[in-house]
């Protein structure tokens, strides 16, 4: 097992003890180069060989096994100067390309995973942080929109069930029954003004602050 045949070997997710036909990404990289086993070869770049042993760890088994093709160009890439240029590329592929994949999971982020995507490249970390700054604000406020919702429902489920459902909140207070279903607030909305009512001083039911305020 002097040389590394590509087309035998089975690349692992994970690093393993003894050079076999089984072995991770850098593994069989340090294996082609004529290094001695090991999961961190001294042939590759930083950037390279952390960017290989995240992709090794997480692609399913088929993906996997194409990234045998990129072990010869891996090799000698160590104190090339390359290595700025790099993470750069890899900081506008995660601006541009990574982020806006998980915002167009949810339509109202529409909007904001175009605005990343129709960006113009990311040079510096400045440029990064500018970027993300307003499609954050959007997330945050589509989410605080989302949080709100839900605990008004949870507050108006039990009155459905009651003989009259819209009289008295859970906190014992009187709620207008012709309460148009427009007045829900957004989360631009202030928290809803207690209503006192003529037999009791109780506090009708307040929303509480969102999740990342109250850390």
């Amino acid at each position: 097992m002097d040389e590394c045949d590509l087309g035998a070997i089975t690349l692992t997710r994970k690093a393993t003890p003894t050079r076999t036909l089984s072995v991770s990404l850098p593994e069989a990289v340090a294996w082609f180069a004529g290094e001695r086993h090991s999961d961190r070869p001294h042939c590759v770049s930083p950037v390279l060989l952390t960017t290989a042993t995240v992709l090794g760890s997480r692609l399913p088994y088929p993906k996997r096994q194409r990234l045998k093709r990129f072990v010869p160009a891996l090799v000698g890439t160590a104190n090339d100067g390359q290595d700025e240029r790099r993470s750069l590329i890899a900081m506008d592929w995660l601006v541009r390309v990574y982020t806006p994949a998980w915002l167009r999971l949810v339509p109202a982020l529409d909007l904001a995973q175009l605005s990343l995507t129709e960006h113009s490249p990311v040079l510096t970390v400045t440029d990064a942080a500018a970027a993300l700054e307003g499609p954050l604000a959007t997330v945050h406020r589509v989410a605080w929109a989302a949080y709100t919702d839900t605990l008004w429902d949870r507050h108006d489920r039990p009155h459905s069930a009651s003989r009259n459902p819209s009289s008295r909140c859970a906190g014992g207070c009187d709620w207008p029954s012709n309460r148009p279903s427009s007045s829900r607030p957004t989360h631009t909305t202030a928290a809803p003004v207690p209503v006192r009512s003529n037999t009791t001083s109780r506090r009708c039911w307040r929303r509480p602050p969102p999740p990342w305020r109250t850390r």
